[in-house]
């Protein structure tokens, strides 16, 4: 049973992983588990405790059990193959499908705020929190995207409000999606990325709203050093050092 959880979310078998049902890959918040694997897994279930029900009901010699589960098995993973390839002829190697819920969606002012169904409740919140942050980042010259979203989309910024427990945590996120992705950028003798990362991001968060405290558990020793220092200056000089490092790694990162 070990062996038939763990191996085939292991392996690299897109079939293999839609037929054992263990949810390994699943699931973001913006994912739900692929229809493949929902059907296949539940028919390979379904025949595997019909056959067993009906072993035990007829009884049967050692001969005749191991007939009967050999059989089950084999009507088990031929229905539930058939399944899945009937479901999707090319099933998903993580076994996930992008999500099928709509987000609900609010605007106010300049700002447009779409959330997962789950996240309605704290609409009016993180409209709230993002409107405030984006406010204080304008007014040191800092210009924000005004449509932002939890699910993945061409006209909006990617916003994560799922489990996020503070105010704090959905203004640190804000400012980590206004600078570039930096996992594919290099680093060289005259910049280093991650340093200029953690520098550009813990400004932006300090700007946005975060306490000197809310900012130190967040952010390298390193760079709350920084931030005492640039924040001191006038807000000139602050966002002049801020775009410099936001263009030296736009440029490192090929953006």
């Amino acid at each position: 049973m070990f062996g038939w959880l763990a191996f085939p979310a292991a392996g690299d078998s897109a079939l293999l992983r839609n037929l054992n049902g263990s949810f390994v890959a699943c699931c973001t918040p913006e994912q739900q588990p692929a229809a493949a694997m929902m059907a296949g897994s539940g028919v390979l279930a379904g025949i595997v405790v019909v056959g067993a029900a009906l072993g035990v009901a007829h009884g049967g010699g050692r001969v005749a059990s191991l007939v009967a589960l050999i059989a089950t098995l084999l009507s088990a993973s031929t229905g539930a193959t058939a399944t899945v390839l009937l479901v999707d002829e090319t099933p998903s190697l993580l076994a996930v499908a992008d999500r099928s819920d709509k987000t609900i969606c609010e605007t106010r002012r300049d700002l447009t705020v779409c959330v997962w169904p789950e996240q309605d409740e704290n609409l009016d919140n993180v409209i709230d929190v993002l409107g405030d942050a984006r406010e204080r980042l304008r007014l040191v010259g800092v210009e924000t995207p005004g449509t932002y979203s939890e699910s993945p989309r061409s006209d909006a910024s990617t916003i994560q409000v799922a489990n996020l427990g503070t105010d704090a945590d959905l203004r640190y996120t804000f400012v980590q999606g206004l600078l570039p992705n930096i996992r594919n950028c290099r680093s060289s003798a005259e910049f280093n990325v991650y340093a200029a990362y953690d520098d550009a991001v813990a400004w932006l968060a300090r700007t946005a709203g975060l306490t000197e405290s809310e900012l130190a558990v967040r952010v390298p020793p390193h760079s709350v050093k920084v931030i005492k220092e640039i924040t001191a200056q006038d807000s000139s000089r602050q966002l002049r050092w801020y775009q410099a490092r936001r263009a030296g790694l736009q440029r490192s990162c090929g953006q």
